[in-house]
């Protein structure tokens, strides 16, 4: 399993954000334009990759971006909070708040 650590940041808003971006993304097998699923699982947040899911990967081919914020985040923690994210299997990004 490959993880990395990362802190929940704000938007320009002040509003909880959480920004992945690059080849960690790519590697977990999330591409620019396509869709994810995005759900919690008791105090986890499950990403999957989905051509029905709503949320849509931003970016450019070779850096996907997966940008969310609100209360998709807050779900999650507040900003400043520290998260693991890991690849759990192809196309499947587990975060838990640390």
């Amino acid at each position: 399993m490959n993880s990395k650590e990362l802190n929940i940041g704000k938007n320009s808003k002040g509003v909880a954000r959480l920004w992945i971006e690059g080849a960690f993304i790519e590697n977990a097998g999330f591409k620019a334009g396509e869709r994810a699923h995005i759900e919690m699982v008791g105090n986890s947040m499950v990403i999957t990759a989905s051509a029905t899911g709503k949320k849509k990967i931003s970016g450019k081919p070779g850096r996907p971006i997966l940008d969310m914020t609100g209360k998709t985040v807050t779900q999650l923690g507040q900003a400043g909070d520290r998260v693991q994210i890991t690849i759990t299997q192809p196309g499947t990004l587990l975060i838990n708040k640390l």
